[in-house]
């Protein structure tokens, strides 16, 4: 591929295949230009509709589409009505293992960035061309993204920052910590974190079960929670530097002991 691609993997990768494209575009002489090379490819099986087409969600459900090929100044007209995050939502939901590209596109990293996030699997830039164009679809198809090297250059350096910075803080906290509690009281979390039950604790540290709740009670009392799963939470919540992402992990342990009650109750009866 040139020195203006960049393509990397992220699904099973299919044979080669026909492809249906969805176009979504306005009329313009490029976008008319565009649509006619595309259509002298054999391997590709294209439908059109333009932005404003009242009739356009219906169409996209009446094709077996690959992929969904939508122009930039489209998709600007959207982000008008909708929230960039919702943006390809209705899509998704009719056709869950949809591709989503964009062409015509300028090379604004912030806007890729978003795109990205909003469920675009490729950014084609203006100075794209078609015989690129017909690479980067026929890469997508087979579960690669496709953006322009530079921008992917940025985004994995970006990546690589976020994650440093992340652990260092992650790795602060947790010293934080450390430092609140006494070292049985850190034996005791520890375990416990591991899913013990007091008993199992107390016959890993070789102490009475009454000692282990005693343990327990001032760990409870130092976060000013009343039980294990609201003392987990706390701690994940003092570690955490991502505050949002307290909500998510509460789900996720509600979820998982709501499975184990499930399976609990399967070995009961």
């Amino acid at each position: 591929m040139n020195n203006i691609s960049g393509s990397f993997y992220a699904a099973n990768v299919k044979d080669d295949v026909s492809i249906n494209l969805f176009i979504i575009s306005s009329q313009d002489i490029y976008c008319c230009g565009f649509v006619e090379r595309l259509s002298q490819v054999e391997t590709l099986n294209i439908s059109q509709s333009s932005g404003n087409d009242k009739d356009l969600i219906n169409n996209f459900k009446a094709s077996d589409v690959d992929i969904l090929l939508v122009h930039q100044g489209i998709v600007d007209l959207w982000t008008s009505i909708v929230p960039r995050e919702q943006l390809f939502t209705q899509f998704k939901n009719d056709s869950p293992d949809i591709k989503i590209v964009l062409f015509d596109c300028d090379s604004d990293e912030t806007n890729i960035r978003q795109m990205i996030l909003a469920g675009a699997h490729g950014i084609l830039p203006k100075s794209i061309t078609i015989d690129e164009t017909i690479n980067a679809i026929e890469d997508i198809n087979k579960g690669y993204y496709w953006i322009e090297h530079p921008i992917v250059d940025n985004l994995i350096t970006s990546s690589i920052e976020v994650n440093k910075i992340l652990e260092d803080q992650v790795k602060d906290n947790a010293e934080k910590f450390r430092d609140k509690l006494t070292n049985r009281e850190s034996d005791v979390f520890e375990l416990l974190m591991h899913g013990l039950t007091t008993k199992d604790i107390a016959i890993k540290l070789n102490l009475s079960e009454q000692s282990i709740k005693l343990h327990l009670g001032r760990l409870y009392k130092k976060f000013n929670v009343t039980n294990r799963t609201q003392l987990v939470i706390a701690a994940f919540s003092y570690i955490s530097p991502v505050k949002n992402m307290l909500p998510i992990f509460q789900d996720s342990l509600n979820e998982k002991r709501g499975i184990e009650s499930e399976q609990a109750k399967l070995v009961h009866d």
